[in-house]
């Protein structure tokens, strides 16, 4: 026989007879039911779930339903609401419905612990990030890899001194501005490891919001990208240079740092052929041969036409070629 609170039912019979017991106890037991789903409304209202739709055999299991609401607020503040909403259609369905999606949902905050560890460094990244979390148990398992990976970029990102602008409204649109990030940033470190031009030559991204850090990888990438274009302009000028004074020069280099040194050894020779240059032919004939490179004669008034004759000499009996060519018609 159940033990009846005396405070929720009516005396015992007199006369105490089979059938009037029967009916007392079956009116305690009602009295019973009806205090448990009293008590269950209580819970769920105050947990902010509408007891309205949860049938009223699973509200009278109210110590099953006090330990599906404890759950709940166990978990992460940023669950409660979405947790909140599952409790309360899993309970609509019965007590094990609602006790499998809380479960889920403490299995989801116990992976989720690394993000959730990123919470004092980019509070409004996991907002939006746990904003996005299935109201449904059948999308945890996609919603956490992703959040997880992204994770992983917010760690990156955190490392680099990148702050996450709080306008990014959707785990989407933080999804794809991290990947573009990251993208851009292997993208320069790979550029500077393989030109080899040196760690300090990666953009400075401490205090950049996320669009600011992807910007200024990009504007590394073309500034890497056009050093190397004119370097091979240079290169290729000391090389007629080069040839010019009767000196060859190797293929031209594939990366930035090799164009540099390359570069500072063609001046070099450059420099010692053009001393080596007066001592045999004079200062004149330098002159000649140097503004021959360029297509032109020296002015007239740095070197007069006899001066200009013998330093044509000179250089001719050096082993220099004196090329003529006709002009374009017009000229």
């Amino acid at each position: 026989m159940p033990r009846v609170d005396r405070h929720l039912t009516a005396p015992l019979p007199v006369p105490l007879t089979l059938a009037a017991l029967e009916g007392w106890i079956q009116d305690a037991d009602e009295a019973l039911k009806r205090a448990k789903i009293a008590e269950s409304k209580k819970l769920l209202t105050e947990a902010g779930v509408d007891p309205m739709p949860i049938p009223l055999a699973v509200l009278s299991e109210v110590e099953q339903v006090k330990a599906c609401v404890e759950d709940v607020k166990s978990l992460p503040t940023e669950m409660k609401g979405k947790a909140t909403i599952m409790l309360g259609r899993g309970l609509t369905k019965g007590i094990s419905e609602a006790q499998a999606a809380i479960e889920a949902l403490n299995g989801l905050a116990r992976s989720l612990g690394p993000l959730f560890e990123l919470n004092r460094s980019c509070p409004e990244a996991i907002t939006v990030i746990l904003r996005a979390l299935p109201e449904t148990t059948v999308g945890f398992t996609a919603y956490m890899k992703t959040a997880l990976i992204l994770c992983e970029h917010l760690t990156q990102a955190i490392r680099f001194g990148i702050r996450i602008p709080a306008s990014i409204a959707t785990m989407a649109e933080l999804e794809s501005e991290l990947i573009r990030f990251d993208k851009t940033h292997r993208e320069v470190e790979e550029l500077v490891s393989r030109e080899g031009v040196g760690a300090r030559n990666s953009p400075e991204l401490r205090e950049c919001d996320l669009t600011g850090a992807i910007s200024a990888c990009e504007a590394r990438c073309r500034e890497i990208a056009s050093e190397k274009n004119s370097l091979r302009v240079e290169y290729d000028a000391l090389a007629r240079r080069l040839a010019a004074t009767g000196l060859g020069s190797a293929q031209a280099p594939d990366t930035v740092r090799e164009l540099r040194d390359t570069l500072m050894e063609m001046e070099r020779r450059l420099a010692e052929r053009h001393r080596e240059l007066i001592k045999t032919l004079g200062e004149d004939a330098v002159l000649l041969v140097n503004a021959a490179m360029a297509g032109e004669l020296p002015p007239g008034q740095v070197l007069d036409d006899s001066r200009l004759g013998q330093a044509i000499r000179r250089a001719a009996d050096a082993g220099f070629l004196i090329k003529m060519e006709a002009p374009n018609e017009g000229h």
